[in-house]
């Protein structure tokens, strides 16, 4: 079974189609459809705009009416994740030809359309990425493999860094490394001579 998502012009279509109809009522079903279609394209740029907020806006609703139980839950404790210990001087990772794309392509809309939200951005970046050619990908995979190689190398030393600190509090311990036997265990064994 598919989701169920009204598009914007579907959303257009449910609030116009009435009109239509009752202002040219001698027209078919698909003169209907053609005329509510002329009137979506000619429909202004904010218009449309506020249709596309509109149908983001019911499938959010659907999937939370979907997702959400009809009875509510009885709490639970909820249960603390530990933050895993991130070494500082660890190397930053590397950064992907995407990241580095959206990076470039963000600051160039938002000097074009400053009215343009994080979200709207995220979304036209990514359908950028996905329309891309492989050509226009390049430069952005050219810096993704030179920063994963930089990656590799920082990695590398710091491995090395870690090793030798690891070596010298093992040299520098005062306590010897191998465990002596108790005077239980040095009766049991020389019993069996």
């Amino acid at each position: 079974m598919t989701e169920e998502r009204l598009t914007p012009f579907m959303l257009f279509y449910c609030e116009v189609r009435d009109k239509v109809e009752k202002e040219s009522p001698k027209l078919q079903p698909h003169e209907v459809s053609s005329e509510i279609a002329r009137r979506w394209k000619a429909l202004p740029a904010d218009q449309s705009r506020a249709y596309s907020v509109l149908s983001a806006t019911y499938a959010e609703q659907k999937k939370f009416q979907k997702d959400s139980p009809k009875v509510p839950p009885s709490p639970k404790p909820v249960k603390k994740r530990k933050e895993r210990y991130k070494d500082p001087r660890a190397p930053k990772s590397a950064t992907s030809a995407y990241m580095y794309f959206s990076k470039h392509h963000r600051t160039l809309l938002k000097r074009e359309n400053a009215s343009l939200t994080f979200g709207d951005l995220g979304k036209t970046v990514g359908a950028m990425w996905k329309a891309a050619t492989p050509g226009e990908k390049k430069p952005f995979e050219d810096l993704a493999a030179r920063d994963r190689a930089r990656y590799a190398r920082e990695l590398e030393e710091y491995k090395k860094e870690r090793l030798a600190e690891q070596e010298a509090e093992v040299d520098s311990d005062d306590e010897p490394l191998m465990k002596k036997p108790t005077p239980k265990e040095e009766s049991s064994s020389s019993d069996d001579d």
